[in-house]
């Protein structure tokens, strides 16, 4: 929950529908595809692709949700179709090498763009626009920030596990680090100014020429959305050992997305790094998405005044350490032993991962080693 909050908010401002349908559509998914869903520990909500194409919509819709609204429900409703194909199924083919690539971009992606928030810095949309904005970054360091990210990071990986058995590492560092920073009187950067209101049941109008227009975007939007739930779910059967049902899984989601999308919540899918971070903190079972959920809804309502006063760097220290968790850093243990075919497809997905594009990089990793296969 701690993660998936300033996720929420970030994406939903990103997706132009606003901080609320960000907020709410994480609370709505996760819980709709907790109840629904495979017994794994998989938290859904709003994630980088799903936001890029829900942007897309709303900027060609300009806004106006009486089209945005019928373009979702088109998509949650052909993720539905999707699930009743073998489409699901194909994904349990991908081999070690592209799960262990995909993974260590995702973590590798999640440090580079979260380092410049880090020392009060701005995030910027992908790793390579960040990586040019690093000489400025570092050029104006906000060093009060930089304590406390500092500070934060040293409780993440230096907390005695006596006390992270008692009380989870991420919430001791997120209250201890916004008490230092109010009390301080730090001049950092925190999640102010958001405000929230219910979201309100909107019924889509389908006309001849919204449809024929929409369905394109609401493929790719459904298709982008699956992928990533289903990769989601093959690196949870990694870290669990326990094999998921894949058209269950991406029915729960449809499900979940047409809530959201008749609540004007916005899109999602299953989210790999919240997902790992559950499994990472002891979760087991759905149980965790419901009450991940019900945690949100909880403290969106309870603690918006703590809320906004978390600063963003404490945040940022934060999702670097669960970047490096998911870093698959086992695989360096057995670099010089792996046949140099699958290291160039690890290393090809890795590239492609950080720097260009997360379902190009699965889509390339599957047809490499169906090649070297076929070799």
């Amino acid at each position: 929950s701690i993660i998936a909050f300033p996720q929420a908010v970030a994406f939903g401002v990103a997706s132009g529908l606003g901080a609320s349908a960000g907020i709410f559509g994480a609370i709505i998914l996760s819980f709709v595809a907790g109840i629904l869903g495979c017994n794994l520990p998989i938290i859904s909500g709003p994630t980088g692709p799903a936001a890029i194409i829900t942007a897309i919509i709303v900027s060609g819709a300009g806004g106006n949700l009486e089209y945005i609204i019928p373009i979702l429900v088109l998509a949650a409703v052909f993720q539905l179709v999707i699930s009743l194909t073998e489409i699901p199924r194909m994904i349990k083919y991908v081999p070690y090498p592209v799960i262990s690539g995909f993974l260590t971009g995702i973590g590798l992606i999640i440090i580079i763009l979260q380092l410049p928030p880090l020392i009060g810095g701005v995030t910027h949309s992908s790793t390579i626009k960040t990586l040019l904005y690093y000489p400025e970054v570092f050029a104006n360091i906000n060093f009060q920030a930089l304590i406390l990210g500092a500070a934060t990071l040293g409780i993440l990986f230096f907390t005695p596990k006596i006390i992270s058995k008692f009380i989870p590492v991420q919430l001791l560092a997120l209250v201890c680090m916004t008490g230092v920073a109010y009390y301080l009187g730090f001049d950092v950067e925190k999640v102010a100014g958001v405000t929230f209101s219910l979201p309100q049941a909107h019924i889509p109008h389908f006309t001849m020429e919204i449809i024929t227009k929409s369905v394109p975007i609401a493929l790719t939007l459904a298709f982008i959305t699956t992928s990533e739930s289903l990769l989601t779910g093959i690196i949870m059967d990694s870290l669990t050992k326990v094999k998921h049902n894949s058209k269950r899984l991406v029915a729960s989601q449809g499900i979940g997305n047409l809530f959201c999308a008749l609540t004007g919540s916005m899109y999602g899918s299953a989210a790999t790094m919240r997902s790992v971070a559950a499994v990472k903190a002891g979760a087991s079972t759905r149980i965790a998405a419901i009450i991940s959920a019900v945690i949100l809804a909880f403290v969106l309502f309870k603690f918006t005044g703590f809320i906004s006063q978390i600063p963003i760097c404490v945040l940022a220290a934060i999702l670097i350490k669960i970047g490096y968790d998911i870093l698959d850093l086992k695989v360096l243990k057995v670099l010089k032993y792996a046949p140099k075919d699958d290291l160039y497809v690890l290393l090809t997905v890795l590239g492609l991962t950080v720097f260009y594009n997360l379902i190009f990089a699965l889509g390339t990793g599957i047809v490499l080693a169906a090649l070297l296969y076929a070799k």
